[in-house]
């Protein structure tokens, strides 16, 4: 609230970026910003891309309608004529409540698989993988033991085809290494999540020896 109070009194606009408002699994989330703005301050932000599926390359802006009217001029100029037969099968799933019905089912199976991922984690690996169990998102994020560098780690989990971020986009921070990272989980049946956390811990078992 105090930061609405200051974009109306300084008149400048929050864009609020709100892609996992979808995903939280312990109670219901805050209400984006975007919910108590009275003024036209915050420009409201999704995608498609997480709720239905990667392949759906769509998002949507929730904004005063001048400024709607401005980003459509710019859309214009990237490309004028559009995917009107996806936006179209997106609307009308969104006046239909498909997409409101979808939601729910997978918000059922990404609970499902973070629980089991953590649960294998904190089986296996609690030693070496500090962590919170997420209320919502689709990743968990992983701080690991200094005798488990994450690059080196991450390097050698590609060769046995499994990808770990190494983490290095984390570290902002001038000379200051987190060796930590973000494990997603999403994307992940709990087969796939049990083969990945199993290769995960024979390779940590040998850096650690």
């Amino acid at each position: 609230m105090k930061l609405l109070q200051l974009a109306e009194k300084y008149g400048f606009i929050i864009i609020e970026d709100d892609y996992d408002y979808e995903f939280h699994y312990e109670s219901s989330p805050i209400l984006p910003l975007a919910s108590a703005d009275r003024s036209g301050m915050v420009v409201y932000i999704g995608s498609f891309s997480k709720t239905i599926t990667p392949g759906i390359r769509m998002g949507y802006v929730a904004a005063p309608p001048n400024l709607i009217l401005e980003l459509a001029k710019l859309r214009m100029l990237v490309d004028a004529q559009g995917e009107a037969v996806m936006e179209q099968a997106i609307a009308e799933m969104l006046n239909e409540g498909e997409i409101r019905r979808h939601m729910k089912k997978a918000l059922k199976i990404y609970r499902e698989r973070r629980d089991f991922m953590c649960y294998l984690l904190k089986e296996k690996l609690s030693d070496v993988i500090d962590f919170k169990i997420p209320q919502g998102g689709l990743a968990i994020w992983a701080k690991y033991d200094k005798r488990i560098p994450v690059p080196e780690l991450s390097a050698r989990l590609f060769k046995k085809e499994i990808v770990l971020s190494p983490g290095r986009l984390h570290d902002a921070s001038a000379g200051r290494k987190l060796n930590s990272t973000r494990m997603g989980f999403g994307w992940m049946n709990l087969k796939e999540a049990d083969k990945a956390i199993t290769i995960l811990y024979d390779t940590v078992k040998k850096m650690k020896n």
